[in-house]
């Protein structure tokens, strides 16, 4: 990753935290909200987190599975905590991280592993616009973010479903065009009708996890938000997720919570709420078994 764009993604988070903790300051009522939280919820919001990882992992392990032989539990599920933790220092570096992994432990090249991450990536972007797109007919909200959104799923849905056309003969002499078409080519190779399937209800099952944890989420924060909506937003948030602009998205995915809910009438303060609640508890959540199966790589080296 180029040096200088580490640098300015960290500045960014930097910025936007020091701004997030002054503001806060200036708002008791978030406080208030936070002595609300009990143990029960805590535990609750954790186990959805657990579940989520597990879906993740479980989705790697799968499209592995047309390349190489059955991972691990400890490599399909540590390694996604180990790679989720340093997303929080660089972004995406948790990518390299897992990659590295692959490489020396499994033999699995470099562009072999990008190539099953990306279609991991492309399958979750596909079933997560497809329920976006269906619940935008099913609710009533703000017409103009209404269009905007639909329009936002309807373009990932397509540039998505290029991957799946098939390209055999296809010649061109264009130099980028052909190594696009030689890519898609590459990434269809890991793909059957019995695996899709699989990280399909996979996915769906991730998205109705998702919209549990953010329906939770600002239930704590004291609103009251329709299932479906709650839906809409972790599905928007979950795909530009995989467009860092800085360490684990740290403010980015706070302000365009806190837009979304402000947008659709929740409320600003109440989205950056819930979106407080969700930050907080994922990297609770995150660093705890990041460092537990970190240290388990490393004794596993030492024997």
């Amino acid at each position: 990753m180029n040096k200088k764009y580490r640098i300015i993604s960290l500045l960014i988070g930097v910025l936007i935290v020091i701004s997030a903790f002054f503001y806060l300051l200036n708002k008791p009522v978030f406080f208030e909200y936070l002595s609300n939280i009990s143990f029960l919820h805590l535990l609750l919001i954790l186990s959805l987190w657990f579940f989520i990882y597990l879906l993740t992992g479980l989705k790697f392990k799968y499209i592995y599975l047309q390349y190489h032989n059955a991972l691990h539990f400890s490599e399909w599920y540590g390694m996604t905590m180990v790679g989720s933790m340093t997303n929080y220092l660089l972004p995406q570096s948790g990518l390299a991280v897992r990659a590295g992994y692959f490489k020396f432990k499994k033999e699995i090249p470099i562009n072999i592993f990008f190539q099953i991450q990306i279609l991991d990536y492309i399958y979750f972007f596909l079933t997560s616009c497809i329920i976006g797109m269906a619940i935008l007919f099913l609710i009533n909200f703000d017409s103009d973010l209404k269009h905007t959104l639909f329009l936002f799923f309807l373009i990932v849905l397509l540039l998505c479903g290029l991957t799946f056309i098939k390209l055999e003969n296809i010649k061109l002499k264009y130099k980028y065009i052909c190594k696009i078409i030689d890519f898609i080519k590459s990434l269809q190779r890991f793909n059957n009708f019995n695996n899709a399937r699989r990280i399909v209800i996979l996915n769906i099952t991730k998205v109705l996890l998702i919209s549990i944890l953010y329906l939770f989420s600002f239930s704590i924060a004291g609103v009251k938000i329709d299932y479906m909506m709650a839906a809409i937003i972790g599905i928007v948030i979950n795909i530009l997720i995989f467009f860092p602009i800085t360490p684990g998205n740290m403010g980015i995915q706070e302000l365009l919570v806190a837009f979304l809910s402000e947008s659709t009438d929740l409320g600003y303060d109440n989205g950056l709420f819930a979106a407080l609640i969700i930050r907080s508890t994922n990297l609770l959540f995150v660093f705890v078994n990041g460092i537990i199966f970190s240290k388990y790589f490393m004794i596993k080296k030492n024997i």
